[in-house]
């Protein structure tokens, strides 16, 4: 009795740290923009929660996110009521995933496992959920999803958006409502960044698009060249029956859904898809972050209704977070405190995991050697956590003859010579004491938070005194007082 009622409070002390966990970073994503984990992280914490909860559906919370849409909505922003819940899809990962929902959802109408449904399959675009309420043709309010039930209403800010109209056209319903989202591009997203400050950009086209259309003063938001495409209806006065017709009415009243999609009633056909959607995720300019699988047929959809938080007739198959594939359009040679000398790949800039890479390591020659690597080439790249990105494999060469990269002779730097150990994979310079760029990272790696972690003194300040020769060691630091006059000057 002991041992079980022991193993219950481990079980419902965890289940309190996840819903913890995941309000926290729902609020980062929704409410503030900035997420702190990679959906790989934050997908992990919901099966986790999810698993526990099917295993132990006694012990779930009151509290549970499972049960939970978005997050609260702040208070800056006019509360606007949705006529129909939004709510938010629950995620498969592979073929399995995929073939399971299949079954359960025929479970579920009582259909034979043999029977082919018709499924709508579209790329899961990562921007902000937007609920369009149309009364009589006329735009009434343009709100964000929410908790599901509730958004921000942000119709003064959308009304530059070139695909939501402010009128419908054609034989619109009396009253309805379309979902989407809205979106940057990739080349808008880096247009925007750079005119911002350091301080002020955004990691992601996705933060950049709720940072654009959550503004206060809407003359920012409608200065920002934010995109629009839905892909699904809620309250409607007028009834369908296909989601395809639901499509084709859409494009009738004027509003575009994503012409890249599927429909098909064979599951392989659809795995097939969505791993093509995937290898070409590089060439679209806009950021997906998995492919969406829904039932065409909406009175099944509406028989099917929803459990928990989540559609049973949806699936949202998600591409892996920490690798993607993408274009090496330079390589160069950085040096390191040690004197290494490390190939980086100057990448085509992709989004992963919320973070985005525009460089990539090499780690050393003998590796470009073995991968043989050569700019011009696509390749596919991981990311896990902290860790510096790093190209994982060629996956398309590139067919124009480019010269093999060789391990340079001269340090690139400070053009000393370069030396390798019989048994060592890494080049290095040989100019330990003259090298600037030993000497500067040298610097860098002894105030940082590894090290000393010293509050206020980072990268640039550590180069602008070097370079103003007020410090030119590790030393020196210790000696600033003598010029904090000139250190407060230029920091404050």
């Amino acid at each position: 009795m002991n041992k079980h009622l022991g193993e219950s409070q481990k079980i419902i002390k965890r289940l309190k740290e996840l819903a913890k966990l995941i309000d926290k970073h729902n609020h980062h994503y929704h409410n503030e923009d900035k997420p702190k984990i990679n959906d790989a992280e934050y997908d992990k914490l919901v099966r986790e929660n999810l698993e526990l909860e099917s295993k132990y559906p006694n012990l779930k919370l009151p509290e549970s996110t499972s049960n939970k849409v978005g997050s609260k909505i702040q208070n800056k922003f006019v509360k606007s009521s949705h006529l129909s819940p939004m709510h938010s899809l629950a995620n498969g990962f592979n073929e399995d995933d995929l073939t399971e929902f299949d079954e359960r959802v025929k479970k579920f109408l009582n259909i034979n496992l043999e029977h082919e449904l018709e499924y709508i399959c579209e790329p899961k675009i990562d921007g902000l959920s937007l609920n369009l309420t149309y009364k009589n043709g006329n735009l009434i309010t343009a709100a964000t999803r929410g908790d599901g039930k509730i958004g921000e209403n942000v119709t003064q800010n959308i009304k530059n958006i070139k695909n939501i109209p402010l009128t419908l056209k054609g034989n619109y319903p009396e009253l309805i409502e379309i979902r989407g989202e809205v979106f940057l591009t990739k080349s808008d997203f880096q247009k925007i960044n750079a005119s911002n400050e350091n301080q002020n950009k955004f990691s992601n086209p996705r933060n950049a698009a709720a940072g654009s259309l959550r503004q206060l003063d809407y003359n920012i938001s409608r200065s920002r060249p934010l995109k629009f495409l839905a892909h699904g209806i809620g309250k409607s006065s007028k009834k369908f029956f296909q989601f395809d017709k639901f499509y084709q009415n859409l494009e009738s009243f004027g509003i575009l859904r994503n012409k890249l999609n599927l429909k098909t009633t064979n599951l392989k056909l659809i795995y097939k898809f969505y791993k093509e959607v995937d290898n070409k995720r590089i060439s679209l300019d806009y950021d997906i972050d998995g492919l969406v699988v829904k039932l065409n047929n909406l009175s099944d959809q509406k028989r099917l209704g929803i459990v928990g938080k989540n559609p049973r007739w949806s699936l949202a198959l998600k591409f892996s977070a920490e690798k993607a594939r993408t274009l090496i359009k330079d390589i160069d040679f950085q040096v390191g405190r040690t004197g290494s000398i490390t190939p980086v790949a100057r990448l085509e800039s992709i989004n992963i995991g919320g973070v985005i890479i525009s460089n990539a390591t090499l780690h050393n020659f003998d590796e470009i050697r073995k991968k043989n690597i050569q700019i011009g080439d696509m390749v596919e790249i991981q990311r896990a956590g902290d860790v510096i990105p790093q190209v994982l494999r060629v996956t398309k060469k590139n067919i124009n003859k480019t010269k093999n990269i060789e391990p340079p002779k001269k340090c690139p730097v400070c053009k000393g010579a370069t030396y390798k150990e019989k048994n060592e994979a890494v080049l290095r310079c040989t100019n330990t004491y003259g090298c600037y760029a030993q000497k500067i990272s040298q610097i860098i790696h002894f105030i940082s938070k590894k090290a000393l972690d010293i509050d206020g003194f980072g990268e640039k300040q550590a180069k602008q005194l070097y370079d103003l020769k007020i410090i030119s060691n590790i030393a020196d630091i210790f000696l600033l007082e003598k010029n904090k006059n000139i250190y407060f000057y230029l920091f404050h």
